[in-house]
């Protein structure tokens, strides 16, 4: 401490910074007279069809650690992504926070994420993604990548990249494209960081060198991940949020399914389930009843019905009609009777108490009709006869086609396939890890950062 004029004056203990030199060459800056330049030669070309959507939701990531988010928030923002759930007030609309569904947001603020993670937000998000490794690929295929999507407004690119071989200092890092510039061969970052580094230009060849260089977690290349807005229909009531769980949960199902299918089959497929049968399931139940809180939310937790769009009610409200009606939802209410009761909400906004409409044998029905194939079968091979009453967990053998129900677990049952995929739990299961890339969602091997600022 310093005494000026009798007022005490507090010294950082810590050194802080204002930004970064930008590293020139090899970049450019945007806003410097050439950047200025290459852009006005870009737009000629039409090579800056991109960089509007883009540059109106430009933003600068909410933390060190949040690149990967951040880029991913402003492509769904870019792209017209609605989602399924308020931001602030009546307002739906994308922020950091709510990229929450593959890696608990604690981890990512610690470590960053992985382009495999980032692949798994986006597919968890209504996006269409197509990723490829830099060492998988040409510097003339991400050439003609890069030309096709910054000439057009419905795909956004990001990259994944290693700041060193720009000359900047960190490490891995991941900004969107927003143009290019044929004639000199060379691309503009929107830097998500911008405390440290504004958008710049930079040759085409230099960027794809540094996404060359290996990710010292997953022991790959980084690359390049194409985002597109997926035309299925987006989640109406449910939510995928991660808490670390996944993995967990996905292996003691894949247990007690396994069990499931060791049962003796019964003789007649419209036999009712047997005591062993509903046994056995009990304890599916209780898996889900003890987890189901980290790993699934619902609108209505937090906004009544009546307080959404009457179109959005509607089909809230046929999607529930339709789950009482199935054979899977009355078998889990005769097993578990209390699970049929409505359970409370708490209002984001006021936490105000406020009735679901939901009981946890709707949140059990509609989480078992949408687990992943493989972990429905369990340790079942292919030349194993199905057990009957596992139809139960079929939305086709349900009956439900072509409404709110139906579209509801269908997108549901590819975000759950993605985080599966993600968590290598078959496998894992089985003793033979298929997790070298080091790209799990449970906390023992989140570790795939190097991908701060």
């Amino acid at each position: 401490r310093r005494v000026h004029g009798g007022i005490k004056a507090v010294t950082c203990s810590f050194m802080s910074f204002y930004r970064r030199p930008l590293p020139t060459p090899p970049c450019i800056a945007f806003s410097s007279e050439e950047g200025k330049d290459i852009f006005k030669e870009a737009l000629t070309e039409g090579n800056m069809q991109i960089y509007f959507p883009l540059s109106e939701q430009f933003t600068t990531q909410a933390e060190p650690a949040y690149c990967g988010l951040s880029t991913l928030t402003l492509a769904l923002n870019a792209l017209s992504v609605a989602p399924g759930r308020t931001w602030k007030g009546v307002w739906r609309w994308y922020f950091e926070d709510m990229l929450d569904c593959c890696v608990p947001l604690d981890e990512i603020k610690r470590t960053g994420i992985s382009i495999g993670q980032f692949v798994c937000l986006a597919n968890c998000n209504a996006l269409k993604t197509e990723v490829q490794f830099a060492s998988d690929t040409t510097v003339e295929d991400f050439r003609s990548v890069v030309r096709r999507i910054c000439a057009q407004v419905d795909s956004v690119l990001v990259v994944s990249y290693g700041r060193k071989g720009l000359g900047q200092s960190g490490d891995g890092h991941f900004s969107p494209i927003g143009g290019y510039n044929a004639a000199r061969d060379m691309v503009l970052i929107l830097d998500v960081a911008r405390f440290k580094y504004p958008p710049h230009w930079v040759a085409l060849s230099t960027l794809f060198d540094a996404m060359l260089l290996q990710d010292p977690v997953t022991k790959r290349s980084r690359g390049f991940v194409e985002l597109t807005k997926d035309s299925a229909p987006s989640l109406l009531l449910f939510r995928v949020v991660s808490t670390g769980k996944w993995r967990q949960v996905f292996l003691q199902l894949y247990h007690d399914i396994s069990v499931l299918w060791a049962l003796p089959q019964p003789s007649d497929s419209n036999e009712p389930p047997s005591d062993r049968f509903r046994a056995a399931m009990r304890s599916v139940l209780e898996c889900i009843n003890e987890h189901h809180p980290q790993l699934l939310d619902t609108v209505t937790a937090h906004q009544s019905l009546d307080k959404l769009q009457p179109d959005h009610r509607k089909a809230i409200e046929k999607m529930i009609g339709e789950l009482e009606s199935t054979k899977l939802y009355q078998l889990i209410v005769e097993i578990c009777p209390t699970s049929a009761q409505l359970g409370e909400g708490v209002t984001a906004d006021s936490d105000e108490k406020i009735d679901t409409e939901l009981s946890i044998a709707h949140v059990m029905t509609v989480f078992l009709l949408a687990l992943p194939e493989k972990v429905k079968n369990g340790l079942q091979t292919s030349s194993e006869t199905p057990n009957p009453s596992l139809a139960l967990f079929s939305l086709e053998k349900a009956g439900v086609e072509n409404g709110p129900l139906h579209d509801e677990i269908v997108r549901l049952k590819s975000i759950l396939e993605e985080l599966e995929s993600f968590c290598c739990v078959r496998t894992s299961f089985l003793g033979q890890s298929s997790c070298a890339a080091g790209n799990c969602c449970g906390p023992s091997s989140l570790t795939a950062a190097s991908n701060v600022h």
